[in-house]
């Protein structure tokens, strides 16, 4: 119990140390509300984890844990991800991209995250659980990020937000 509290504890503290550096880097109003909204998901695809697991004590052996990580972050990312092509754009291995239009030639109305978010997803999802990661719980590190293309970004630039959480059972 207390370990899970001490992940949802940093992953807090760090999506809002995250944003705060960002905006007093680059101090730019709109980005840092996207930022925001994409921070908000990431932090609420790691609750999402945590209540996949909830129905697990805390003596279910790690191996079980893992390949139910595995299992279930990949359906989700495949199921956030599946909305981008009716949206406009679709997810690659280096992030979203606009549908019919080249790679260098992003303009302002191509921007994926408001588009996403307004049917509950931002842009392109990756969640990659960290099993070789070892903890002193039976829980698992999961990689969490979100990629967009923002309004104010050109060729093809991307924007994102990463953040590390831990999946342990109480």
């Amino acid at each position: 119990m207390v370990d899970a509290l001490i992940a949802i504890l940093v992953l807090s503290i760090g999506l809002v140390l995250y944003a705060k550096n960002w905006t007093a880097n680059y101090g730019a109003k709109n980005s840092t509300h996207v930022r925001s909204i994409a921070a908000t998901q990431v932090a609420e695809i790691g609750n999402v984890l945590l209540a996949n697991i909830s129905d697990l004590d805390r003596d279910t052996p790690r191996g079980q844990i893992i390949a139910r990580m595995q299992q279930f972050s990949g359906r989700l990312e495949d199921h956030l991800n599946s909305y981008a092509g009716a949206r406009g754009y679709e997810c690659t291995n280096n992030g979203p991209r606009a549908l019919g239009a080249p790679n260098n030639a992003i303009n302002l109305s191509q921007a994926t995250l408001p588009r996403a978010w307004a049917q509950g997803a931002a842009s392109c999802v990756s969640i990659r659980p960290l099993p070789n990661l070892n903890t002193q719980t039976n829980g698992v590190w999961v990689h969490i990020e979100a990629r967009w293309i923002d309004a104010h970004t050109r060729d093809n630039q991307t924007e994102n937000v990463s953040v590390y959480t831990l999946v342990s059972p109480l």
